[in-house]
C-alpha cells in the first residue's frame, strides 16, 4: 500500500438553508447590499481535505493529513477522526484560535453562495506546515489552501521526486494577482482537478492556455456536475469525455466533487485505467449526494 498524505484546509461547514431563490434575489438586490434569511443553520465536519479524507476512509485506504485546527474548537474534529481511525499525526493545532469556517448559504434550488473565514495564522507572511520525512510519502494530495502552503507543498514533492495531484478549488481566486505562482504549483502534477468554473477561470482570468496546462501536467481532470468528465493528456496522447450519473433530487451536492476526487485517488493509486478511476469518482460522488452531511455517507 502506497502512503498516502492529504494537505489542505480543514474547517466546520456552517450549513444555512435560504427560504428564497438566489436568482431572483440578484434581480432586486445590489451585490453590495445582498441579504439573506436562512431558515437554519447546522455545523458539520467540512474542508475539502476532510472530505476527501472521509471518501478514502470509507475506501479502506490509510492516509495522514497534513493540516491546522484551532485549540479553542478543533478538538471535537480530532475526536471524530479518530472514532474513524483517520491517522491525525501530522495535523498541528494552533493555540488560542478557532479552525476555518465555511459559510454555506443554500437556496431553494440548491444553488450555493458560500464565505471562507480562515484561521488568522493563514495571513502570517511565508506560512508553512512542518514536512514529514519524503522516505515516508509515496504520494501527496495537494487540496484547497492559502497559495504559500499550496505552492510550499508541490516544491516539496518536486524536490523530493513525489507524485503529487494538484486541486485548487476555491483558492484560485488568490492566484489572480501572481499567475506565475499557479503555473508553478501546477508544473510536474501527476494530477491537476478543476471543475468546468475553475477550469475558465483558469483559462478566461489567469490566462493560461489550454495547451499550457496541458503541457504542465500528467493528467487534467474537469469535472461539470451531471455533464460528463473529461480527462486530457498528452503524454498518454489521451481525451475522454465520460458519463457521469446524475440524479434529479438529490439530498446536498456540499462535498460532491470531494467524494469524487477519494474515489478517482483510491482506484489511481491501486492502478487502475483512468477510465475505471472516473467511475469509481462518480460512484463515491453519487453516493455524497443522496445523504445530507459531506462526511456522512455510507455504501
Amino acid at each position: 500500500m502506497k502512503n498516502l498524505v492529504l494537505s489542505g484546509h480543514l474547517a466546520y461547514d456552517r450549513i444555512v438553508k435560504v427560504d428564497s431563490n438566489f436568482k431572483d434575489l440578484s434581480k432586486t438586490q445590489s451585490p453590495f447590499d445582498f441579504s439573506l434569511l436562512g431558515q437554519s443553520q447546522e455545523v458539520t465536519f467540512g474542508g475539502c481535505v476532510g472530505n476527501i479524507a472521509y471518501g478514502l476512509h470509507k475506501s479502506n485506504i490509510k492516509f495522514q493529513i497534513l493540516s491546522l485546527l484551532g485549540s479553542l474548537d478543533g478538538q471535537g474534529y480530532l475526536d471524530h477522526f479518530f472514532k474513524l481511525g483517520i491517522d491525525t499525526s501530522l495535523i498541528s493545532i494552533v493555540e488560542n484560535s478557532l479552525t476555518s469556517t465555511a459559510y454555506m448559504f443554500s437556496d431553494k434550488d440548491s444553488d450555493q453562495m458560500i464565505f471562507f473565514v480562515p484561521m488568522p495564522i493563514y495571513s502570517t507572511p511565508n506560512i508553512q506546515l512542518p514536512f514529514p520525512n519524503p522516505n515516508n510519502v509515496d504520494f501527496m494530495f495537494i487540496s484547497a489552501d492559502v497559495v504559500n502552503i499550496m505552492n510550499a507543498n508541490a516544491e516539496y514533492c518536486r524536490s523530493n521526486n513525489i507524485p503529487f495531484a494538484f486541486d485548487p478549488g476555491q483558492q484560485l481566486n488568490n492566484y489572480i494577482s501572481s499567475p506565475e505562482k499557479f503555473l508553478e504549483a501546477v508544473f510536474g502534477a501527476d494530477l491537476l482537478f478543476l471543475n468546468e468554473l475553475e477550469y475558465n477561470f483558469v483559462i478566461k482570468t489567469l490566462n493560461v492556455s489550454h495547451t499550457k496546462l496541458l503541457s504542465l501536467v500528467d493528467y487534467l481532470i474537469v469535472t461539470q456536475s451531471c455533464k460528463p468528465v473529461l480527462v486530457y493528456s498528452i503524454t498518454h496522447d489521451k481525451f475522454m469525455s465520460l458519463e457521469v450519473d446524475c440524479f434529479d433530487d438529490p439530498v446536498d451536492t456540499t462535498g460532491a466533487g470531494d467524494a469524487f476526487r477519494a474515489g478517482f485517488i483510491d482506484f489511481y493509486l491501486n492502478d487502475h485505467p483512468v477510465v475505471d478511476c472516473v467511475k469509481n469518482g462518480n460512484m463515491l460522488a453519487s453516493k455524497s449526494v443522496m445523504y445530507k452531511h459531506p462526511q456522512g455517507y455510507e455504501f
